[in-house]
């Protein structure tokens, strides 16, 4: 943070701006323009940014803006590798009649809104936007997430598993899931990651507690998208 502020210091400013024209008048007179490869190699931009944001120093609170960046970069990158033809535009509107479809064939998600989800079920379904949730029941039996084109941050750590063990199903389509649990809780990550990515990042402290042992199985897909799991 403190290198940040002297970075925003306005003498550090000038000098930045300094060498950035210098730079540019540097591979002008070389014949590159140095604006046309920085605008041709922007998904890249993209990319690095939320690689730097997932495994910089301050970790984010939520992870779901650097998993979109890193996937729409990727996505543009890859079209203009010509691997296929790219639209975000036409892109857009088959994933909206995917998430509806996904919608009328699983019912039982519901329609719940950021904050508390009513029964021991965890049920939410998210498009094109998202939020937080969260529970303190004492009796979970497990539960579905769907979240496409946007994100959803799941706050159990107050609350317990009836039994031994329950699973979660999930659902990341462009958009990215996140979970909290306690720290008795041991967590096992099923989902499948395919061109998105699942981590596990819990530590399972139960013994060291006193607690008695829990199990969470969390099984799904990652489609361009993210699933993280926490303490």
């Amino acid at each position: 943070m403190a290198k940040l502020k002297e970075l925003l210091h306005p003498r550090s400013m000038v000098g930045l701006v300094i060498i950035l024209i210098a730079l540019v008048v540097f591979f002008d007179v070389l014949g590159i323009n140095i604006f046309n490869k920085i605008l041709s190699n922007w998904p890249l931009g993209l990319m690095i940014i939320g690689i730097a944001m997932l495994y910089g120093p301050e970790k984010p609170a939520n992870r779901t803006l650097p998993y979109i960046l890193i996937v729409v970069g990727a996505l543009f990158f890859l079209g203009q590798l010509h691997w296929f033809n790219f639209r975000m535009g036409r892109l857009i509107f088959p994933l909206i009649l995917l998430a509806i479809g996904v919608y009328i064939l699983m019912p039982q998600f519901g329609r719940a809104g950021p904050g508390a989800f009513p029964e021991n079920r965890i049920s939410i379904f998210t498009v094109l936007g998202g939020g937080e949730y969260n529970t303190r029941s004492a009796n979970l039996t497990g539960g579905h997430i769907v979240s496409i084109l946007g994100g959803a941050d799941v706050d159990i750590r107050d609350a317990d598993i009836e039994g031994e063990s329950m699973e979660i199903n999930i659902l990341a389509l462009m958009g990215g899931v996140e979970i909290r649990v306690p720290l008795h809780w041991q967590v096992s990550m099923r989902a499948v990651p395919f061109l998105g990515g699942v981590s596990n990042q819990t530590t399972f402290l139960a013994d060291k507690l006193q607690m008695p042992k829990k199990t969470l199985v969390i099984r799904g897909l990652a489609l361009m998208g993210g699933i993280d799991v926490r303490n």
